[in-house]
């Protein structure tokens, strides 16, 4: 203790990645003001009674975020019906998840949207499905094989499927091998021409969901987070720094999805 915030006294510009007034650029456990950070472009806001660490969740940006809700699913066949939504939406609808956002990712893993609303998209999908797509193996050569499904343990939600390619070399046998290896399968046997592995419901779900979250996420402003511009008047009115007790800068704080 204390914090001293390190706070833009100016708008840096137009761009929703700019810093603005108010906002929080930096925290640390000692004076900040000095160099090229000096008012009127910066100010400081000193906590008395908190760490460095205690606020630096306000560092934050504000992100276009997802998550996933079962919908209903069909374990004899594997099959899921799911809903992915935006988790950080403004009271004015920024940041919500649309469907052209996401579903040219989806029909790669072979999903299907269903429907739309506000801030949702209701897909489906087999999990055999997502395993025989292109998104699912991120590589060109294995376009060339056959996939079948042996078998399927409702219990467990284990899959065992063989890959076929009737003119397999030695050497894309062994590529083929690392390849379903890196996608957390396990080899149950091959032959000159095919390879038998198993992969798990969980993890293939998984994948498809991080997989999506990864392409479809990204940063809708510098920060979520921002102190109303009283204070940064009341800093630079007091030569460039501020003491405040975390009570007193908590009810200055504002969080942009209220008020965007």
């Amino acid at each position: 203790m204390p914090a001293y915030l390190l706070i833009r006294a100016v708008d840096n510009g137009p761009d929703p990645m700019d810093y603005r007034k108010g906002y929080i650029v930096h925290v640390a456990d000692r004076d900040q003001i000095g160099g090229m950070q000096v008012p009127p472009r910066f100010c400081q806001l000193v906590i008395s009674d908190v760490t460095p660490d205690q606020v630096r969740d306000y560092l934050s940006e504000w992100r276009l975020s997802l998550d996933y809700e079962v919908v209903s699913q069909d374990l004899g066949t594997d099959s899921f019906t799911v809903r992915v939504y935006a988790t950080q939406v403004s009271a004015s609808g920024k940041g919500v998840v649309t469907r052209d956002q996401v579903e040219s990712y989806l029909s790669r893993w072979n999903a299907t949207v269903l429907a739309t609303a506000a801030n949702s998209v209701t897909f489906s999908f087999s999990v055999f499905g997502l395993v025989n797509s292109e998104a699912f193996w991120q590589h060109p050569g294995f376009s060339e094989f056959t996939l079948s499904e042996l078998s399927y343990t409702k219990t467990t939600g284990i899959h065992a499927v063989r890959a076929v390619h009737p003119t397999m070399t030695q050497d894309q046998r062994q590529a083929v091998r690392n390849i379903i290896l890196g996608r957390d399968c396990t080899i149950i046997s091959y032959t000159d021409t095919s390879v038998d592995f198993s992969v798990t419901r969980a993890d293939v779900i998984d994948r498809l969901k991080h997989e999506v979250k990864k392409l479809v996420e990204r940063s809708i402003g510098r920060r979520r987070w921002a102190f109303d511009t009283s204070v940064v008047d009341a800093a630079l009115d007091a030569g460039g720094s501020l003491t405040m007790t975390r009570q007193d800068a908590l009810g200055k704080l504002v969080d942009r999805l209220q008020v965007e």
